[in-house]
């Protein structure tokens, strides 16, 4: 196995000049009630975003629980987008799936998820423009594993 060679700089200063977008990035991920159970159904809770965490490229972490907002989802929501729009670019993995495109598990991904859940509590436009400023690089599309 070739290992890096500790004297040279990878994250050189022409890298980022390519990819400017890496200088200020996070990695995120959200978690939501699922919709195919009954009982998510039947107590309002299906597709309800109730955890997003972030971890951006300096090492700040960022945690987030709608019960930290007394379950409020719009103070909750609102919060998830003051983190998002801080950043130029934002990774994680499967985050552009659409449900009608998954071949074996039909689910959503983050960056949808969010934006219905705005659509929820009034935030769509709010989301839109976050959505126009940052960046999303999918890894499920760099690395794909079947699903």
């Amino acid at each position: 196995m070739e290992h890096l060679d500790p004297k040279v700089e990878y994250s050189s200063p022409a890298f980022f000049e390519l990819v400017p977008e890496f200088k200020n990035f996070a990695a995120f991920d959200g978690e939501w009630y699922r919709d195919d159970l009954e009982s998510n159904k039947n107590s309002g809770k299906a597709g309800v975003l109730y955890c997003f965490c972030l971890i951006n490229n300096q090492g700040r972490e960022v945690r987030l629980h709608l019960d930290d907002f007394n379950g409020h989802s719009g103070r909750f929501m609102s919060a998830i987008l003051d983190q998002m729009q801080k950043y130029d670019a934002l990774v994680g993995y499967a985050i552009l799936a659409k449900k009608a495109e998954w071949m074996r598990y039909g689910i959503n991904g983050d960056v949808e998820q969010i934006q219905l859940n705005c659509a929820r509590v009034g935030l769509l436009e709010r989301f839109e423009m976050v959505k126009e400023h940052v960046k999303f690089l999918d890894l499920h599309s760099v690395f794909p594993v079947a699903m």
